[in-house]
């Protein structure tokens, strides 16, 4: 279960955070307004966050002012940049997340853990579930919301001795690799953690022209997810990261080292662990290029030891169907290793079907 941090015993009302697609402005900008007149503090409009300035700082920093975060999911919203970075940036601070789900939409990866309010049942008996949540959250369930308030309590002055890390990453530009790995060695974990934050945000939002120039960035993410060898702890907040964002310039160039990461059985074991093997296969079925297809097919035959039945079976079905899988040269010789190991599960029209792509041989 996710641990999240303590509701501050700041005065003043309970504040509460809000992720929404601007094309869902209506429906969220009501449940803003119900919060509101039930006294809690919202923030809905982002505004004050400007063209230039750091998002994920900027987000982080709003957050960090609230004790909530309200995630008003629909199909618009889990395609959005922008709120894959502030639920990010939420999950990175463990802060409380309280899922709105809003249509038919697909839960992102980082929640299905998590319960939502089912707004899709009518608004009233979704707003009611969320209230309750927030009330369970708050640790008084009996106590109505409207009367929630937190006690007065003296503020002691915090000083942060933790480095800028968005300075830090801004400053592999100008140093060598060799020093830019031994100032990232020297990091705590929750340091490297916000460098892959950092980084994952920085590669989310680059074009293809200027990939050549943010090799350095690769370079860092690698160094990033070290503890003397690859942790499978650091490797989980990439990966969610990558699972969780649209990065299309620079998705080949990341799935190239989930493929080599992979292959370790620590990082085999979180996968597992974590409820991510779906994800890989899912992103298998929907190669939608060349590339794609045989990148994915070196990752789905390194996992070849946590894949059931099942997925060994999703798997078949969109080889046969997908051919940006099966006439990529580069998937073909992953394939026919993962089939020749799995061979046993395979039906007998799979088996034809498979032969006539020449990915297993044909029975004497």
């Amino acid at each position: 279960m996710r641990r999240h941090r303590r509701v501050s015993d700041r005065p003043g009302p309970v504040r509460i955070y809000m992720a929404y697609s601007s094309k869902d402005s209506r429906i969220s900008k009501r449940i803003a307004e119900s919060l509101r007149r039930r006294r809690f503090e919202v923030w809905y409009d982002k505004r004050e966050i400007r063209v230039g300035d750091s998002i994920v700082q900027k987000i982080s920093h709003g957050l960090k002012q609230g004790d909530f975060l309200v995630a008003v999911l629909s199909r618009n919203s889990v395609k959005s940049k922008w709120v894959q970075r502030e639920l990010s940036a939420a999950l990175h601070i463990r802060l409380a997340v309280l899922p709105v789900r809003i249509d038919d939409c697909k839960v992102p990866i980082l929640l299905r853990d998590t319960e939502y309010a089912d707004f899709r049942k009518g608004f009233r008996q979704g707003f009611d579930e969320l209230r309750d949540a927030i009330a369970v959250l708050l640790k008084t369930p009996k106590v109505p919301v409207t009367a929630i308030r937190r006690r007065s309590r003296p503020a002691r002055p915090r000083i942060d001795r933790r480095p800028d890390i968005r300075k830090l990453v801004d400053s592999f530009t100008t140093i060598t690799e060799d020093n830019m790995k031994v100032r990232i060695s020297r990091l705590t974990v929750e340091d490297k953690k916000r460098v892959i934050l950092e980084i994952m945000d920085k590669l989310s939002v680059a074009d293809y022209r200027d990939l050549p120039d943010l090799s350095y960035l690769f370079e860092a993410l690698d160094a990033a997810v070290q503890e003397n060898r690859p942790s499978g702890r650091l490797f989980e907040i990439f990966i969610k990261e990558f699972a969780s964002r649209s990065i299309p310039s620079c998705k080949d160039a990341l799935l190239r080292r989930v493929s080599k990461y992979v292959e370790l059985s620590e990082i085999r074991q979180m996968i597992l662990d974590q409820g991510l093997v779906d994800w890989f296969v899912s992103e298998f079925e929907a190669s939608p290029t060349f590339a794609r297809g045989a990148l994915n097919s070196e990752i789905i035959a390194k996992l070849q030891p946590i894949l059931t039945r099942a997925q060994i079976e999703r798997v078949v079905e969109a080889t046969i169907a997908n051919n940006q899988i099966y006439d990529s040269w580069g998937a073909q010789n992953h394939l026919r290793r993962l089939l020749a190991i799995c061979g046993k599960w395979l039906t007998r029209r799979h088996r034809k079907e498979l032969q006539n792509l020449s990915l297993i041989s044909k029975s004497p």
